[in-house]
């Protein structure tokens, strides 16, 4: 049994100096370029693309810049939530850093980013334009005949007087619901932009 033991602590030394080399290598390497940096780099520049925003809410078509902020915005707050949390944070745990100040009142970060989350994805991605689009339609089977007069004047004319102010309630209820929104969107970006270092996991 005397040649296993030999051949044993052989193996163990071997194995003990390649480890020693190994490591010794491996931290003489600039952080780079050590292996999992070297995978973490390929996963995120061919695959993952973290730093590569498009937003699931728009085509592959032209967007004009001031159309386009606020969906690149509100997917990075999408990513986050649906991608990263609740990570290795503990969101609600007693630490004052978990909460800002809103309204003149503690709130928690995550359920300001919550909050953000559901309205842009259920309020203002689905709810908003479908009630838009119902007024719409009710607006364009009253329309009127005529828009515009031999002068050159606007001058609807309607079939009936019913259909007119059907038409003229569809069409000033979707102009205020677009104003209304517009204006909503533009506080939820500040809000947006005033949490933002909360999302970090």
């Amino acid at each position: 049994m005397g040649w296993i033991s030999f051949w044993t602590r052989g193996i163990k030394k071997i194995h003990s100096n390649v480890k020693n080399r190994t490591e010794n290598w491996y931290y003489t390497l600039p952080h780079h370029l050590r292996p999992p940096q070297i995978i973490s780099y390929l996963k995120n520049r061919f695959w993952h693309k973290p730093t590569t925003i498009k937003p699931r809410s728009l085509d592959h078509d032209w967007c004009d810049m001031v159309a386009l902020l606020p969906h690149v915005m509100f997917e990075c707050l999408s990513r986050f939530i649906e991608n990263e949390c609740p990570g290795h944070v503990d969101w609600y745990s007693d630490w004052p850093g978990n909460k800002f100040e809103h309204n003149s009142k503690q709130k928690y970060g995550m359920d300001e980013l919550l909050d953000l989350y559901y309205w842009w994805n259920v309020v203002y991605l689905k709810e908003y334009p479908d009630v838009e689009d119902i007024l719409w339609k009710e607006a364009y089977k009253n329309r009127p005949n005529i828009y515009i007069d031999n002068n050159y004047y606007w001058n609807p004319q309607f079939d009936t007087s019913e259909k007119g102010l059907v038409w003229h309630r569809c069409v000033t209820a979707a102009t205020k619901l677009d104003e209304i929104m517009y204006e909503e969107l533009e506080k939820r970006m500040k809000r947006l932009v005033e949490v933002r270092s909360f999302m970090w996991v």
